[in-house]
C-alpha cells in the first residue's frame, strides 16, 4: 500500500501534456488531510489521495470551425477507510464555430458524468 502512495506521490510531482497539437493529455494528484473528513459528529480523520487524469483531441471541421473530445477521470481513495473510495468519470464534446467578418465566437458542448460508488452506499444514487 505504501508503494502505491509513493506513486501517487511522485505523480503529484510532475504533469505531463502531450507535444501534439491536437491531442492534450494531464495527469495529477490532489491530497486532503482532515481530522473529521466527513464534517460529522464522529470527527473520523484521514488523509485522502485524489488522482485525475484528462485525455482530449481537437478535430478541425474546416478553418473557422473546430470539434473537441474529452475525457476526465477523478479518483477519491482514502488511505484509512478505503471501502469509502469511489470514481467519477466524464465525457465530453464542444462545437467551436468563429464567424470572421465579426470575429464572433460561438461555442457550445455537452458533458455525461457517472460517479462509481461501492454497493454499501448505493443509498446516494437518486435514480434508483
Amino acid at each position: 500500500m505504501n508503494r502505491f502512495f509513493a506513486v501517487l506521490m511522485a505523480l503529484q510531482l510532475m504533469m505531463a501534456t502531450s507535444v501534439l497539437a491536437k491531442t492534450d493529455f494531464k495527469v495529477g494528484n490532489w491530497m486532503l488531510a482532515d481530522d473529521n473528513i466527513f464534517r460529522n459528529y464522529s470527527g473520523q480523520g484521514d488523509m485522502v489521495f485524489m488522482p485525475y487524469a484528462q485525455l482530449g483531441y481537437v478535430a478541425s471541421v474546416s478553418d473557422y470551425s473546430s470539434l473537441r473530445f474529452g475525457y476526465d477521470g477523478d479518483f477519491y481513495l482514502f488511505n484509512e477507510m478505503s471501502h469509502r473510495d469511489f470514481s467519477v468519470h466524464s465525457g465530453n464534446f464542444s462545437y467551436s464555430l468563429l464567424w470572421p467578418e465579426s470575429n464572433t465566437l460561438l461555442s457550445m458542448g455537452a458533458s455525461v458524468e457517472s460517479r462509481l460508488n461501492p454497493s454499501d452506499y448505493s443509498y446516494y444514487n437518486y435514480t434508483t
